[in-house]
């Protein structure tokens, strides 16, 4: 395709017809406008996105501490989540040893002297494993 001024010149030699210096002048004075125009544009568009990308990574940059203490607070919560669930298990072995006191304790009701050292003796552990 070609430019404007090339446009006329050709089109003056096709049709033999001279066109006034003035007029090609013009048209190149336009054609050139155009153009810093455009090139301006471009420019403008450049800096534009270049100051969004800015932006953004200035953002990126600022959400890299609220990451650090998101992470934190995740750790935190797993870390307290382990601490509980040892608690749990902790406080389910000592109803377990508290059941099997009181089931020991059901079975020989009385207390007579004639109770084996077995029984005391797993009594005695019961007790104190239930105190502490």
């Amino acid at each position: 395709m070609y430019q404007a001024d090339r446009f006329v010149e050709y089109a003056a030699k096709h049709i033999k017809q001279q066109i006034p210096q003035a007029s090609m002048d013009e048209i190149r004075d336009l054609r050139r406008r155009d153009r810093d125009q455009h090139a301006e544009m471009v420019r403008r568009e450049g800096e534009a996105k270049f100051r969004r990308a800015e932006a953004l990574s200035h953002e990126e940059e600022m959400s890299y501490p609220r990451l650090d203490i998101f992470r934190l607070r995740a750790e935190e919560a797993l870390r307290r989540l382990q601490n509980s669930r040892i608690r749990l298990t902790d406080r389910q072995a000592k109803l377990d040893r508290m059941q099997q006191l009181q089931a020991l304790l059901k079975e020989k009701p009385d207390r007579s002297q004639g109770e084996d050292h077995e029984t005391l003796a797993r009594l005695a552990e019961l007790s104190e494993e239930v105190a502490s």
